[in-house]
């Protein structure tokens, strides 16, 4: 048994990342390159079966076979935080079955011994005896990751507040290529103008409520603001400043991960894939294959975001198409 001197110092040596982010905005790529970091866990989308189920009015079932349900926005949010909580401090039995069934686990470099343990029997029994195995895992990791696509700036606070070890990484893409990048993927109902100023409108209140945060003594060297445009255009330097912000020893294995996975000369098709391409010209394709109309109107949506965050408007098709000139600011912010 762990002395308590012991416990604490191993406590004081473990990170903890949220990646707050939004669909389609390089989340995946950066998720794994702080997987790459020495005894880490990764968590994909862990409140991906809170969203769904909450939406169809369905409820989440506990380790010990209770069913709750998340009827209004409040009981959502109190939701979030404590699946978040469960995950990043090892606490499994505060989740929820289908959370830990779903690929938040199942994508798991490290957690290949629960889901073998499970032999796709999904009982809350069978959970309840493999829980072990990833109870062990995750207590091994030093860093413990969760890239979300479900949450708002506004929860953060509570976050950081009730654990001194945890960080938040608050990624940011251009609002054109993320839609771009939706639409390429088949998701047609997260098109149209009411979608461009949904999106636009959450990427906005969380810059601000960020600005706010890192305002703070508290926040202000927990809170990492993180361009797309910036990783991709040089992933090397931005993810060794990122590591050094997080604390995390930047080794030769996550280097080596980047040249093959973002460096890569091979153009990867795969809009899922996460594997070998040339960062810089995959964060400017958009550009050469959007319609200028469609990027007409999302910079009429959005200027106002552009102007907080330092991207640029498109002045005509030409202007569009030259991707050598860069639409990102990167001094700004």
């Amino acid at each position: 048994m762990l002395s308590r001197r012991h416990w604490l110092r191993k406590r004081a040596n473990i990170t903890k990342v949220i990646i707050l982010a939004y669909m389609r905005s390089g989340s995946s790529v950066t998720g794994k390159i702080l997987e790459q970091a020495r005894n880490a866990i990764y968590y994909f989308e862990p409140l991906r079966k809170l969203s769904f189920y909450s939406y169809a009015n369905q409820p989440l079932t506990s380790i010990d076979d209770k069913k709750r349900y998340f009827a209004t926005n409040k009981s959502v949010e109190k939701g979030k935080i404590q699946i978040l909580k469960a995950h990043l401090n090892c606490k499994f039995r505060n989740t929820f079955v289908e959370t830990l069934l779903d690929r938040a686990v199942s994508g798991c470099k490290i957690c290949k011994k629960f889901n073998q343990c499970l032999k796709k029997n999904n009982s809350v029994p069978m959970v309840n005896k493999c829980l072990p195995q990833l109870q062990n895992v995750c207590n091994s990791a030093n860093v413990r990751i969760a890239k979300v696509i479900r949450l708002d700036m506004n929860l953060v606070p509570e976050l950081l507040q009730s654990d001194s070890n945890l960080y938040v990484v608050h990624l940011i893409r251009d609002p054109r290529a993320i839609l771009r990048s939706r639409s390429k993927v088949g998701l047609k109902i997260l098109e149209g103008e009411k979608h461009t100023k949904r999106l636009c409108s959450q990427i906005y209140y969380n810059a601000i409520k960020t600005i706010e945060l890192k305002k703070i003594p508290q926040f202000k060297e927990r809170i990492m603001t993180l361009f797309y445009e910036n990783l991709s255009e040089n992933p090397i330097a931005v993810t060794k400043d990122m590591y050094h912000f997080l604390h995390i020893p930047f080794t030769e294995n996550v280097q080596e991960w980047i040249r093959r996975n973002m460096l890569g000369k091979n153009l990867n098709k795969n809009p899922f894939s996460v594997s070998a391409r040339n960062s810089l010209f995959h964060t400017r394709e958009w550009r050469l294959k959007s319609a200028y109309d469609f990027v007409k109107d999302v910079d009429e949506a959005c200027l106002y975001v552009y102007k907080l965050l330092g991207y640029k408007a498109a002045r005509d098709i030409n202007h569009l198409r030259n991707i050598s000139e860069s639409f990102f600011d990167i001094n700004r912010f």
